[in-house]
């Protein structure tokens, strides 16, 4: 390498760690919708058994070093944000779009909030726009880049459940781009996946005895909203699930028609969202533990059992309440905004107002008119996204759309990802800002598409 090559790229990094530096300052400048320590950062404090070991380990090693973790947090985001800034030159997205993709995601609050709470996502959002931006570069027939990418695979899969599937579906990805399919890449990609999940694996375990599940009491909080409505009928389910049923119907039927009075369909899905919060975890855990005691079964036991009735009994109505539950995930605010004068206009009680209020959690007052202006950006975002979706998938057998994997990649990808959530989870924005920049690239990607099929 001559002395004007390495001028040449010592220049390079200097100008990407001036971004970096730019992109902190944004962030740790930008004002904070939560505080540091909110409800779910306990569990993380405490090694509670539902909870991956990754982020407890990284902030015990914090405090033994004595470093602050907030400041790993931001530092983290931004190196992330700035690589996938520059890597989406090698897709041809243009500049001026770039420089509009870096402000959308720096200019978004919510998303970089996260980077000063004690929670995963910092890492896990940083962790996943490194890995797309490997992954844009194809460096993967680099063995380094390889194993890194690896890493982060594995990384992604040890921070959170739901990570496991982001983590297979990219790792499904990169075995696809890889151009050099020889025995020692796949086996060096392999080897460095595994290495996170074993070191998780192996703390998790120095913690606790066994691992638990938030998956069992989501599963069975869809079943407690779905009783409130006409189409649930009990007799149709196990005589032991009566009692529970009965009990559960008499609350959510009020529930289920205050919501249908409800005519906005954001503000309708926020509030189903946080209803069914408070399903999971506040209400009818004696009746829970009664029925467990009648068909001698545990919790994910039980749950397994509702979960087949739900489906032969109650599809549609399932159905329904994820959908309801993925349009709450792009319902940014609406109960901020359109709430409080709903209850003005209508002059009606709140079934279980008490218990809503703790399932809404906190954040930061904002002025409504910028929580309308996000609301409205996220909603064009949505529709975007969805006629984008739709669009894909009714082409994919075109020849060109074959030639877009990167498009089709980021496309179908995050609807998976957003799709899987409102089935299993509950509807908070944050689980939508995991794939936000994915959804983004495959937006401004669909822009180049669009002067193609001018031509």
């Amino acid at each position: 390498m001559t002395s004007n090559e390495i001028s040449q790229n010592f220049l390079k990094l200097f100008y990407f760690l001036l971004y970096v530096f730019g992109a902190y300052l944004v962030i740790d400048l930008s004002p904070p919708m939560f505080p540091e320590i909110v409800a779910d950062s306990d569990s993380y404090f405490d090694h509670e058994s539902s909870r991956k070991a990754i982020y407890p380990l990284i902030l015990k090693l914090c405090e033994i070093f004595q470093l602050n973790i907030i400041e790993i947090q931001k530092v983290f985001l931004s190196l992330s944000l700035i690589m996938l800034f520059f890597s989406l030159k090698k897709i041809k997205i243009h500049i001026t779009l770039r420089i509009l993709f870096l402000f959308l995601i720096l200019g978004n609050i919510y998303y970089t909030s996260f980077s000063k709470v004690i929670l995963t996502e910092a890492f896990f959002f940083g962790s996943i726009n490194i890995l797309i931006s490997l992954l844009i570069l194809n460096k993967l027939d680099n063995i380094f880049c390889l194993f890194i990418s690896g890493l982060l695979v594995g990384f992604i899969a040890s921070l959170k459940s739901i990570g496991i599937l982001l983590a297979l579906i990219f790792l499904i990805f990169s075995v696809i781009i890889i151009k050099k399919k020889t025995y020692i890449n796949i086996l060096t990609l392999l080897f460095a996946v595994i290495l996170f999940p074993i070191i998780e694996h192996y703390y998790f375990f120095s913690k606790n005895s066994s691992r638990s599940s938030v998956l069992p009491i989501a599963l069975i909080g869809k079943a407690y909203m779905l009783s409130g409505l006409e189409e649930f009928k009990i007799k149709k389910y196990p005589p032991e699930f009566k009692n529970l049923f009965l009990t559960s119907k008499e609350e959510f039927k009020k529930i289920q028609s205050f919501l249908s009075h409800i005519n906005n369909p954001l503000l309708r899905a926020d509030l189903s969202s946080d209803y069914e919060t408070v399903a999971q975890y506040q209400l009818f855990k004696g009746e829970l533990r009664n029925t467990g005691k009648l068909l001698n079964k545990k919790e994910s036991e039980l749950s397994g059992v509702i979960i087949k009735n739900l489906i032969k009994n109650n599809f549609i109505e399932l159905i329904n309440l994820s959908l309801l539950n993925y349009l709450g995930l792009w319902s940014i605010g609406s109960k901020h905004i359109f709430f409080e004068k709903y209850l003005e206009q209508e002059n009606i009680l709140v079934p279980l107002h008490k218990e809503l209020k703790i399932s809404s959690g906190k954040i930061t007052k904002i002025n409504k008119n910028i929580l309308m202006l996000a609301l409205s950006y996220f909603i064009i975002i949505f529709l975007s996204f969805l006629f984008l979706t739709i669009f894909i998938i009714l082409k994919m057998n075109n020849l060109f759309f074959k030639k877009n994997l990167y498009l089709i990649f980021f496309t179908l990808s995050s609807q998976i990802y957003l799709l899987l959530v409102g089935i299993t989870n509950v509807a908070t924005p944050r689980y939508l800002m995991t794939v936000y920049p994915m959804i983004l690239i495959a937006l401004f990607l669909s822009y180049n598409l669009i002067k193609y099929l001018k031509k």
